[in-house]
């Protein structure tokens, strides 16, 4: 298929398929945001991660919890935003009349 056929397709295609591939990569990069704040706090780059000021939120506490740094010996968050750009890059070269994977 034609590289310049490729990108108009999914740009301005508006199928279903194509609507929840762009749904899924959205999300994939806010989780990736997250884990790269997370992953900030969890290296000493920032000192306070935001929160909405509500009653029993304490992200520094949990994201700083002894479970945060068991596997490996390391912190959680750098080892997760991996997984979510093998998310993105499996939908985003799926073509809207050529799916790899169908997504119902």
């Amino acid at each position: 298929m034609d590289p310049g056929r490729i990108s108009t397709q999914l740009r301005y295609n508006k199928s279903r398929s194509l609507s929840r591939r762009r749904g899924i990569v959205g999300l994939s990069l806010l989780a990736a945001g997250s884990m790269g704040l997370i992953a900030l706090y969890q290296a000493g780059i920032i000192r306070h991660i935001p929160e909405p000021p509500l009653p029993r939120f304490d992200a520094d506490k949990v994201v700083a919890s002894e479970e945060a740094y068991a596997v490996l010996h390391t912190p959680d968050a750098p080892h997760l935003p991996p997984g979510f750009r093998c998310d993105i890059e499996t939908v985003a070269v799926m073509s809207a009349t050529h799916p790899i994977i169908q997504i119902c």
